[in-house]
């Protein structure tokens, strides 16, 4: 066990038997008082350590500081694999984003033997090397120093089997009941300050308490001038259908006075702050003391709910496939004579019409889409959608996608053609364009029917992005144009479905290349 003088002198006076405890850290309050902090192992904690060594230590203490204040502080310690795991993956969270957005659980391996754990994290050439040039590793070894009891090696492999460029976005840090899960988004304006963390499920905040993100829907929204600094505040509810937390933002400086001008209701943002109990509040309830928020976009598709959802349906029941018939389409999506292999198996590639682009209160009006089986489009699904009683499709989504109330009136609800949908896309991989809209909005409303979409997902705006090396000018219709990409009218669920398809063919010959 490491020792320091101070733990060798008070080991020095006591017997063996009652050596169970080890430094954490010292902490200087403001105030000059010492706060002395030692782990000691849960087990022997309750077994062994008396009121009477308590005591003994103390005086020993007292003996080495003279006229210093100081209190101890004894923290149990359980130093199982799952623990130790975890917080690993939540030093990362909170201190190095970077890496957190590129390791898996399944990247640290955990070896204990008596009083030594051995920590080995499984990860590339360059992480490995981003790793050990900004000293990570220490500074990862002096936090677990702080809570666990153990003498503790932290070492780097680099794993070439690794390949990070076709894993699927990491949506959890954690193990078991210590499992904290991250939701995606994407920023679309900061208010206040930059937000490099992704959120966690607000129903994991208890597995936290202390500086945190979270997104959500607001709602609840007030705002005033503060009587004691006359300055702007306000505060809201914030929803991100795991469960609802109060978040309180107060403009410190003059250049936030306009981030409570800005905020309001329905609006879906990112927000960082102290996750603190409620001051004055006899039903002892957390808020959010919030000193960075952004307005960002919700990939609602990245939240499961723990919640049984239904099984897939055994039959169609109001809207049934049709076969896809287009000759050309068989030789289309080869590439170099053969299927490429990221087209194999099946894939559902989809398009929803919807009266806006707000998802959580926009309507969908019509679903397009169409399977393709190893790369040959075999089927394809469509159907108008009743957005419900007395909900008027705006004039704006009418220019856009010729869609109008009378087209609507007499389409099955959403509730009917969910299970359908649900069905024809099981077991499928899901193409979109810009995903995080398409299967943001159809997991969020299937959801309230008790239906998960969670499929794995490929975004042809992203890969557009990517192969094209542009961040502008990757609209589904400039892609069109560009391709040559001839699929009927644009703006209606089906063509545009296929055009989507198409046009993954395209970017991944690129990509090939």
């Amino acid at each position: 066990m490491a020792n320091n003088k101070f733990i060798e002198y008070l080991y020095s006076k006591l017997p063996e038997k009652d050596r169970i405890f080890r430094l954490a850290e010292v902490i200087i309050r403001e105030e000059g008082t010492l706060s002395i902090i030692f782990l000691v192992p849960a087990e022997k904690y309750d077994n062994y350590m008396s009121d009477s060594l308590k005591n003994l230590i103390f005086k020993l203490t007292k003996d080495l500081l003279m006229d210093n204040i100081f209190e101890i502080i004894y923290r149990k310690t359980v130093s199982d694999d799952s623990y130790v795991k975890t917080e690993i993956i939540k030093y990362f969270y909170k201190n190095n984003p970077l890496i957190m957005s590129q390791i898996r659980d399944e990247d640290i391996d955990i070896l204990s033997q008596n009083d030594f754990i051995k920590i080995k994290l499984n990860t590339s050439k360059e992480l490995k090397e981003y790793i050990t040039d900004n000293s990570i590793s220490e500074n990862v070894i002096k936090h677990l120093a702080k809570i666990i009891f153990e003498d503790i090696e932290f070492i780097i492999e680099e794993n070439k089997e690794i390949d990070y460029s076709i894993r699927k976005k990491i949506n959890y840090i954690g193990t078991n009941d210590n499992k904290i899960r991250l939701v995606d988004i994407s920023i679309k304006t900061p208010l206040s300050g930059t937000i490099s963390r992704q959120p966690i499920y607000i129903s994991d905040l208890e597995k936290i308490r202390e500086e945190v993100v979270v997104c959500g829907k607001i709602s609840g929204y007030k705002n005033g001038i503060s009587q004691k600094k006359n300055k702007p505040w306000a505060s809201f509810i914030l929803d991100d259908t795991t469960g609802k937390i109060k978040c309180v933002f107060f403009a410190k400086y003059k250049n936030q006075n306009s981030v409570v001008e800005q905020l309001e209701n329905d609006m879906t943002v990112v927000a960082s702050g102290n996750f603190s109990p409620q001051k004055d509040n006899d039903k002892g309830e957390w808020i959010i003391f919030v000193d960075k928020i952004s307005i960002c976009d919700i990939d609602y598709s990245s939240i499961t709910l723990d919640m049984p959802y239904k099984d897939v349906p055994s039959d169609y029941m109001t809207v049934e496939p049709t076969v896809y018939e287009q000759e050309i389409q068989s030789s289309f999506f080869m590439l170099d004579g053969q299927i490429d292999d990221r087209l194999k198996g099946n894939i559902v590639v989809f398009d929803l019409e919807t009266t806006g682009i707000n998802i959580t209160e926009d309507k969908i009006i019509e679903i397009g889409a169409v399977k393709l089986i190893d790369g040959v489009i075999k089927e394809k699904f469509q159907t108008f959608v009743n957005p419900g009683k007395n909900i008027h499709i705006p004039e704006e989504a009418s220019k856009v996608n010729n869609i109008f109330d009378e087209d609507v009136a007499n389409a099955p609800p959403l509730s009917d053609v969910i299970p359908d949908f649900f069905k024809f896309c099981y077991g499928c991989t899901l193409v979109a364009h810009n995903a995080t809209f398409d299967v943001g909005m159809i997991t969020y409303y299937a959801r309230q029917f008790s239906y998960n979409f969670d499929n794995n997902v490929i975004d042809t705006l992203k890969l557009a992005r990517e192969v094209l090396h542009k961040t502008t000018g990757v609209s589904l219709d400039v892609l069109r144009k560009k391709f040559n990409i001839d699929s009927g009218n644009a703006h209606r669920a089906l063509n545009d479905a296929v055009a989507t398809a198409m046009l993954l063919k395209e970017l991944l010959k690129i990509d090939k290349s």
